[in-house]
């Protein structure tokens, strides 16, 4: 069994956190996912649902 590269998890678990938080955002400016998107504006802030 090999040993886990922290370094490639870190890199990959960090692009799917970015990657769902731009895909929430895009999601909200529908009106799906709007209480999700003022919890994540409280630690992101500046953090809204728009398409930019």
């Amino acid at each position: 069994m090999e040993k886990l590269n922290v370094k490639a998890l870190a890199v990959a678990l960090g692009a799917t956190w970015g990657f769902f938080v731009l895909c929430l955002g895009w999601v909200a400016g529908f009106g799906w996912g709007t209480r999700a998107v003022e919890v994540m504006s409280s630690v992101y802030i500046g953090y809204a649902p728009c398409f930019v």
